[in-house]
């Protein structure tokens, strides 16, 4: 069943949660600060609202068919695409890099490229170029290990500023320059990249970043030379073959199952601060099969599941959304081939599936636009005998944004981390709210002993003066 176009606020509430006197009299309010709380909403604040526009044969890019696709990707609401031509290695330890076939196989040639980049230029659609470097034998790129690193690097910075002079030719808004080069990212590279980098520059005068790996962040060197750090992002959310939106939600900050334990989102969170430069997600996607959330890098078969695609799509929208660090996400992938996709289909693409709708939804939103929106108003232990239960009493402000009446407003469903339970029975229903207006909700939380901080997700509804539902935040200006 198709999913209604929708979102969250999510609050993350950073809940210092103080000891309580022993001397303070039973039943009296306690006397503790109150607990730092930041409310940030999930209202879309992207200014890169992409897709990844790969093509892995030599005249792709020149066809009819790539310039309907393009058109299609700017009725998303998108507004940028990367264009992703291969260049090849005959095995992992080659040292030599080249069009496949002398130019007649799977690399789009430069005409190509220069033309995918026009096309999506003319339908107003700004442009990276994003090389990526395969082997010809079928291994990944992940285990590069050149027998002659020195000309490995020589024959890169080669295609590289080639494909610099490329984009400069054709005023290309982002240059990346490269791609889940693993095994050649360390600190022992580190000049060869500096050479690199220095090259594209030579050539080209706009931003660079680099589409690393996430296994990538433990040990990239060159991050400072980069303009924007670049990760490809492909988490385990969920184990599950049908994970709930709430499950998918949950596993960026609290996943425990078969590819161990994390904290995704911290993981970045920590990556962005030691580097101190803003982010792109440069690849970020979800198979439209079962199990979606268990090895999103997994390209293999998997049986059929639209709906799943879907609620990763919306999870990842709901989480993300408002993240200052986050300049924007190219999700992989959107397919050439313009009718490409649909039910059946297992692939990344979300062409003619649930997710398409998803995405519009979202890209729809304007920078920080919302209709509804919520913030903490206070929070606070209501007496020494809730505190004693662990109940925090937490205010949520809830606006009308928007240009017209809201009715039925009602916080439908709270969901917490760190083992935090929703005491308040819901929904809890807000009545209208006419443009510009308030109202408040007041929702108690059981917090466990020795919980320091918690993120909770509250999803509010409304209907619209034309009788229309909706979940905040919404594309629609009510």
């Amino acid at each position: 069943m198709h999913m209604k176009r929708s979102a969250a606020a999510s609050l993350f509430l950073a809940c210092i949660i103080a000891a309580v006197m022993a001397t303070q009299n039973a039943g009296a309010a306690p006397d503790t600060p109150v607990p730092n709380i930041t409310a940030i909403d999930s209202s879309l604040s992207w200014t890169i609202r992409g897709f990844n526009f790969p093509s892995w044969w030599h005249d792709e890019y020149l066809s009819q068919s790539s310039s309907d696709s393009l058109s299609r990707v700017a009725t998303t609401g998108a507004n940028w695409v990367a264009i992703v031509p291969t260049q090849f290695m005959n095995t992992v330890s080659s040292s030599t890099i080249a069009p496949e076939a002398g130019g007649a196989g799977r690399t789009a040639s430069d005409d190509a490229v220069a033309k995918a980049i026009d096309d999506a230029h003319a339908r107003g659609l700004k442009v990276m170029l994003k090389p990526h470097i395969d082997i010809s034998d079928g291994t990944t790129r992940w285990e590069i290990h050149p027998s002659n690193p020195a000309r490995w690097f020589s024959n890169y910075k080669l295609m590289m500023t080639d494909y610099a002079s490329l984009a400069e030719a054709h005023n290309v808004e982002l240059v990346s320059v490269g791609t889940e080069l693993v095994t050649m990212s360390g600190s022992n590279y580190y000049d060869n990249w500096a050479d690199v980098i220095a090259g594209v520059r030579s050539v080209y005068h706009g931003p660079v970043t680099y589409a690393a790996s996430t296994t990538e962040c433990d040990y990239l060197s060159f991050g400072g030379l980069l303009d924007y750090l670049g990760l490809d992002v492909y988490f385990s959310l969920s184990d599950n073959a049908e994970p709930t939106l709430e499950e998918l939600m949950t596993g960026w900050t609290d996943y425990h199952g078969y590819y161990g334990d994390g904290n995704w989102l911290a993981s970045i969170e920590e990556w962005q601060a030691r580097w101190n430069k803003p982010v792109i997600f440069t690849e970020l996607g979800y198979r439209s099969v079962k199990y979606v959330g268990l090895a999103p890098w997994d390209w293999s078969a998997g049986a059929y599941d639209g709906l799943n695609q879907e609620k990763a799509y919306e999870a990842a929208f709901r989480v993300l959304g408002n993240k200052p660090w986050l300049a924007g996400v190219f999700w992989w992938d959107w397919l050439v081939g313009e009718n490409t996709g649909g039910p059946g289909n297992t692939d990344y693409t979300i062409i003619n599936k649930p997710a398409e709708e998803v995405v519009k939804s979202w890209y729809a939103l304007g920078l920080g636009q919302r209709t509804i929106g919520a913030t903490v108003n206070s929070v606070g232990w209501g007496s020494y005998s809730d505190y004693e239960k662990r109940y925090l009493s937490v205010v949520y402000k809830i606006d009308n944004n928007g240009s017209g009446s809201a009715s039925e407003v009602s916080v439908t469903s709270c969901r917490e981390t760190a083992g935090v339970q929703t005491i308040t029975s819901l929904p809890v229903n807000l009545g209208s709210l006419n443009s510009g207006n308030g109202s408040t909700a007041a929702i108690i939380y059981q917090v466990p002993e020795g919980v320091t901080s918690f993120r909770a997700f509250i999803d509010i509804t409304f209907m619209d003066a034309s009788g229309n539902p909706h979940h905040f935040p919404d594309a629609l200006s009510i």
